[in-house]
């Protein structure tokens, strides 16, 4: 079952729980609509959304483990990344800073993208996927390593990829 109570006062039970909270939220919705032939998008982080897992931040199941369990077949998951650009974060106090990204590292799924002739494009995520790259993870909050392994097969069914953020 989904935890559903966040009277806990301690922040890391709330941040291991939200996902299960989104996914209540998000399920209360969709039972509300009349989704014959309407297909519905849900913009998010990909650490939320992916089925899988939400490393490299505090270990938790996912919003997209729920959808998948609920909605399976369909259900599917496309990252965006971007090669180079900026980024706004958030401290603890809400005061908010905007940095450059870091230059996407030598064999990074963002390196290796930025070297194609376009500005933008999609690019499906076939089996030839299904080993650890290096790729962008960075949200709202400042994180050390703005580039972790992940296994995009697994996570995601395609990549949406902008060169630079202008």
């Amino acid at each position: 079952g989904i935890a559903m109570q966040m009277e806990h006062k301690d922040p890391a039970t709330r941040f291991l729980k939200r996902d299960s909270i989104m996914f209540a939220n998000v399920d209360f919705i969709m039972n509300r609509l009349d989704r014959t032939g309407v297909k519905v998008y849900i913009y998010g982080h990909s650490l939320h959304l992916n089925p899988i897992s939400t490393y490299p931040a505090a270990h938790c199941l996912p919003l997209g483990y729920y959808l998948n369990a609920s909605y399976s077949d369909n259900y599917s998951v496309y990252l965006l990344t971007i090669g180079s650009g900026e980024n706004r974060t958030e401290s603890e106090n809400y005061v908010q800073t905007i940095t450059p990204l870091k230059i996407a590292p030598y064999g990074s799924i963002e390196y290796l993208l930025s070297r194609c002739n376009y500005s933008q494009f999609y690019l499906s995520v076939t089996p030839e996927f299904n080993r650890l790259f290096l790729t962008r993870v960075i949200g709202l909050n400042k994180i050390p390593k703005e580039f972790t392994f992940t296994n995009i097969f697994q996570r995601y069914k395609g990549i949406f990829f902008i060169k630079h953020d202008e």
